[in-house]
């Protein structure tokens, strides 16, 4: 049991002994009684196993101003370098990519490479300065964002910006799926569960307003807009709203035996959609009561009627319209 100890004792003391240097001027972690703190470049000299007090941190999120310095890490990686291969590369992009979705867990000094803004989250602005430093001189950096709004609706979304955009995060719920976009070459498009991803890996430009089509319901909770500049703005969202009462061109029609039957309201109202036969008789009432303002699909499943030509009515207090349908079995 004495051997035991005097043997710990010894161990600790070399240990102390051998870490005790000096390290400054790098980028660094540091774990002390407090906490560990990572990110920056650190001026001060510190030794481990002594307190320090009044540190000075530059460029990092964290500060601290006295403590007990327990450990340091010299992450001495090239900045933008996520998965520690010496280079930088799409590797780099689809790296950070993962850490963004959860799907990656990166250790200490891959996460200080990937947090290139250096406060503490890895997010499309780290990104797009990884894409800026591999383009280097390439890169044409367009004008600098001042404001954007994202419009969602109608299944789809679209960004309206004054500025060259270079990449855009959303983070979403809704249990829909990305039927479309409407990114043009040299963009990147990703999405997990609750984070949409959008970047630039070339350079290029947006050219259409619509960034995709979608399927199902999908709500942005918040949304980052980053520049070439080193800009990020958070976008006003809107919602796409209809001007008018519309009953849209059932598809498929003729139809066998499921057909969609999509309509327009501008406001919130009440009102039914209803099929009717030829003698005029009521055949199934699709929807009735009220509901919200937007664009809306309903589908006509018409096993058991027999073929032939019906009617499909919208009614509103101020609106109503009829479209003839086929049925062909």
């Amino acid at each position: 049991m004495k051997t035991s100890k005097l043997f710990v004792i010894i161990t600790l003391f070399i240990a102390t002994y051998v870490s005790a240097q000096n390290y400054d001027h790098g980028r660094y972690i540091f774990s002390t009684n407090s906490g560990t703190y990572t990110g920056g470049n650190y001026t001060n000299t510190f030794v481990i196993g002594e307190p320090f007090t009044n540190v000075t941190i530059t460029g990092g999120p964290y500060s601290m101003s006295s403590g007990f310095l327990s450990r340091v890490q010299n992450c001495n990686n090239i900045l933008g370098d996520a998965n520690i291969d010496g280079q930088l590369d799409v590797g780099d992009l689809v790296f950070m990519v993962g850490i963004i979705f959860g799907e990656i867990f990166p250790n200490d000094c891959q996460f200080l490479a990937a947090d290139v803004y250096e406060n503490g989250i890895i997010s499309v602005t780290d990104i797009v300065a990884v894409v800026q430093i591999i383009l280097g001189g390439s890169l044409t950096k367009g004008n600098a964002l001042e404001n954007a709004e994202l419009y969602n609706g109608d299944e789809r979304l679209k960004v309206v910006a004054v500025g060259d955009i270079a990449g855009m995060q959303f983070e979403v719920n809704g249990d829909f799926g990305i039927t479309k976009h409407f990114l043009p070459v040299g963009w990147e498009i990703s999405r997990s569960d609750h984070t949409i991803l959008m970047f630039s890996t070339d350079g290029t430009p947006l050219i259409d307003e619509v960034l995709f089509e979608y399927s199902g319901e999908l709500a942005i909770n918040s949304n980052i807009i980053v520049d070439w500049h080193g800009n990020s703005i958070t976008a006003t969202i809107s919602s796409i709203i209809p001007t008018d009462y519309v009953l849209l061109s059932a598809y498929p029609n003729p139809f066998n035996p499921v057909t969609a039957i999509s309509f327009e309201l501008p406001d919130v109202a009440l009102f039914s959609l209803r099929i009717y036969d030829m003698n005029g008789s009521e055949v199934a009432d699709l929807l009735s009561g009220e509901m919200s303002a937007g664009y809306h699909t309903v589908n006509w499943e018409a096993t058991g009627k027999p073929s032939g030509i019906y009617f499909v009515k919208l009614v509103s207090a101020d609106y109503t319209s009829t479209q003839k349908l086929m049925l062909v079995k």
